[in-house]
């Protein structure tokens, strides 16, 4: 599948000073490194886990042959992916990894570029923008046309109208949609908690109102990926050929991607032929839905732990492990011990004085 170069001390100097002066020396970064099957890792905040991404991919390089097969990186946001190209990007032979046949993108863009594009341009069906916000403005502007939805808005004693206004910019496609015709006429919505199901008068005219919307093109983020599954599910040879395009993929930031798009993943390269390797820190994820099957990453038994923290010393390394309640972890702190420290303590009722405590803190010092 692909080869790693053996882990000598001497490499591992070179792979630090060509990356600033790091040391990879520990034992778990070794591991990383070293490692050639499906993995996943457990990282502490402040740990250096993007580095020894880069240093990944650097060590790659070095003897990465073939012209047809690439390593996939993918991260939930541009930020975290910015901050990987930035880092590769001048190391001597690791930038070679930022060009075909390699993928570098978020979650989004992997599955547009690959499954869900190609897909709709089978169909025939437009593709004008794919914006949560544009689809939102437009949904709202267009749905009093669609007499039943008005006629629920306007009914005073049903009180609809917040409700409705609440379903309609987050009409997703469902992965079941029958209606693949050039012209999209009805397509099946994801109902939301509440929402009437498509049996009813409000379900089909919010159907109809989410086909209008594809027919003009526009799509919500969340309907790539249904167009993705639908993509895998008619052509089941195409997650076989990703794994034979990409033997290696690696998940960074694997605790945002959640739901469908981590599904999809799984699906795609946690199977025979590829080697999938997800590091992240599952005690920090941005979302937390239950209603979304697995709602987040969970390292898997064997997990890597990178347990060190440069952020921050002892004292507040224990406390921050008292914290670690989704993936317990004993994170050992390695920085030095602050001359203040603050902790701003919050919950919904009060969530909107952080910012202010936090300034006046800062003022005091």
């Amino acid at each position: 599948m692909f080869e790693i170069l053996p882990l000598t001390p001497e490499l591992l100097a070179e792979l630090g000073d060509e990356l600033g002066g790091c040391d990879f020396t520990d034992p778990s970064q070794t591991d990383f490194l070293a490692v050639a099957t499906s993995c996943d890792v457990q990282a502490a905040p402040g740990n250096g886990k993007t580095t020894l991404l880069a240093a990944k991919l650097a060590l790659l390089s070095r003897n990465w042959s073939t012209r047809r097969r690439g390593v996939c990186v993918i991260s939930h946001t541009n930020a975290a992916r910015t901050e990987v190209e930035d880092l590769i990007a001048r190391h001597p032979t690791a930038g070679r990894l930022m060009v075909y046949p390699h993928f570098t993108g978020t979650v989004t863009t992997f599955i547009n570029q690959y499954l869900a594009l190609p897909y709709l341009r089978g169909l025939g069906w437009h593709v004008r923008q794919i914006d949560d916000d544009a689809f939102a403005a437009e949904a709202l502007r267009r749905y009093p046309a669609w007499g039943v939805l008005d006629n629920l808005a306007k009914n005073k004693k049903l009180k609809l109208k917040r409700r409705l206004e609440e379903w309609i910019p987050l009409l997703d496609l469902d992965p079941g949609f029958t209606d693949t015709d050039a012209e999209p006429r009805a397509l099946a919505v994801r109902c939301r908690k509440g929402q009437w199901g498509a049996h009813t008068d409000c379900g089909k005219a919010l159907e109809s109102l989410k086909a209008s919307m594809v027919k003009s093109g526009l799509y919500r983020y969340a309907d790539m990926t249904a167009l993705g599954w639908r993509a895998l599910r008619e052509n089941p040879a195409l997650a076989e050929r990703l794994r034979d395009r990409f033997p290696l993929a690696i998940l960074d930031e694997a605790q945002d991607t959640h739901g469908d798009q981590l599904r999809l993943l799984e699906h795609v390269f946690k199977q025979e032929g590829a080697a999938f390797q997800r590091l992240g820190d599952s005690n920090q994820t941005l979302y937390d839905d239950d209603g979304a099957a697995p709602a987040y990453w969970t390292p898997g038994p064997g997990c890597i732990p990178l347990d060190t923290s440069r952020r921050f010393g002892g004292e507040i390394a224990g406390f921050a492990s008292r914290l670690t309640a989704r993936q317990a972890q004993n994170i050992v702190g390695l920085g030095a011990r602050p001359a203040s420290r603050v902790m701003v303590l919050f919950d919904e009722a009060t969530i909107g004085g952080v910012l202010g405590a936090f300034a006046e803190e800062a003022r005091a010092l």
